[in-house]
């Protein structure tokens, strides 16, 4: 368990984000967009289906955690590639899930 600044355990202690305790369980997402600005990155992630298109979830981040987590997937994609074979990105059609600008749209 967390504790305070005074050393005692915090019960249910809230997000980071003041959201309360995080659930633990994961979102499916199959399309992401990417943006950033001088000082944050966003990761949005969202579930398509022939039903149109939700947002999952967004990560906010600032560019050295972004850089990070870039250099943590190369890593792990290296990992998968290794174990399972290469990955191939055949073109714009295997991109077109994927977007990347200067603000969300």
């Amino acid at each position: 368990m967390a504790k305070d600044p005074k050393g005692t355990e915090e019960k249910d202690a809230p997000a980071p984000d003041g959201g309360g305790p995080p659930s633990g369980r994961g979102e499916y997402a199959n399309v992401a967009g990417i943006f950033h600005s001088q000082n944050e990155f966003v990761f949005d992630f969202y579930f398509q289906s022939p039903g149109g298109k939700e947002l999952a979830s967004r990560v906010i981040t600032n560019p050295r955690h972004a850089k990070a987590f870039l250099m943590a997937l190369q890593e792990n994609i290296a990992k998968y590639e290794a174990q399972f074979g290469k990955l191939t990105v055949a073109g714009p059609e295997d991109t077109a899930t994927f977007t990347a600008g200067l603000g969300p749209h």
